[in-house]
């Protein structure tokens, strides 16, 4: 577990939660994190629903968080399923607040469309919410141009998404 970033199956999160002690309460802007008494890891909590069970679950990430960059790169490359879900969680939260994250990531898969399988792709479009044309980018302060630039990114974006899943659907079977 000490070279992975993100931990969502929820054994080895149990496995891990003992070895965990508090050292920043949760905030606005963090889940709580904590540090790992055996290796001096430094972890964030957090919970999220778990595939359709609507249920919450708890999810381990390493603390700071990796980059945009570095995320999208556990995402594309981890043999973890749970991993790969994980960073995708991550890369949503960055959308969330901001951050240039949909095209970034859509140039990597473009970039080995090949090498990048099915039920992967499908995890990080789900959980990325790449489906999702909606301007999430803050409104407050920008002028109507600006906003309406945000729209368009979000619409092609989207749209960019949905051809990709259907080149590695078709690439796939």
């Amino acid at each position: 577990m000490n070279n992975r970033t993100f931990i969502e199956d929820q054994i080895l999160v149990s496995q891990m939660l003992p070895r965990l002690k508090l050292i920043q309460e949760e905030s606005r802007e963090f889940g709580a994190v904590y540090v790992d008494l055996q290796t001096n890891n430094q972890w964030e909590r957090y919970d999220f629903e778990f595939e359709d069970q609507f249920e919450a679950v708890t999810g381990l990430r390493r603390f700071p968080h990796p980059s945009v960059a570095q995320t999208i790169q556990i995402a594309l490359s981890s043999p973890h399923r749970d991993e790969v879900s994980g960073a995708a969680a991550m890369l949503y939260v960055y959308d969330r607040k901001g951050l240039e994250v949909r095209s970034l990531f859509l140039q990597e898969i473009e970039s080995r469309m090949e090498q990048i399988a099915k039920e992967r792709y499908e995890i990080l479009y789900e959980r990325m919410e790449l489906y999702d044309a909606t301007n999430n980018r803050v409104q407050v302060g920008k002028s109507v141009q600006e906003i309406e630039q945000d729209a368009a990114y979000y619409r092609l974006t989207s749209l960019r998404a949905k051809q990709l899943k259907d080149k590695i659907t078709i690439a796939n079977t």
